[in-house]
């Protein structure tokens, strides 16, 4: 599967039981792929099965080496988002 988001979204069908048996280690797998893409939603429930232990063993210090990553993701798309709002304004104000 290349898509990314819909990596993600096949691993929370199967987190909820969505049109599939629910199965939280598939739900895991397909997380971890999404997040390995890039997918920040994947890195934080990547991150969450590990700090709660959900079909992987409870491991803090592997839960918080997503988050950083999860945060450089956020970060790159709320600059990205602002710079492109920046932008709209700026061709707001030239076309008055």
């Amino acid at each position: 599967m290349g898509n990314d988001a819909g990596t993600f979204n096949v691993g929370l069908c199967y987190k909820l039981g969505t049109g599939v048996e629910k199965d939280e280690k598939k739900a895991f797998e397909y997380y971890k792929k999404s997040a390995e893409m890039g997918v920040a939603d994947g890195m934080y429930y990547v991150g969450e099965f590990y700090r709660l232990g959900i079909v992987v063993e409870k491991n803090i210090d592997i839960a918080f080496e997503w988050y950083p990553l999860l945060n450089h993701i956020l970060v790159i798309e709320q600059n990205m988002n602002f710079f492109n709002g920046y932008h709209m304004i700026n061709l707001k104000i030239l076309k008055r």
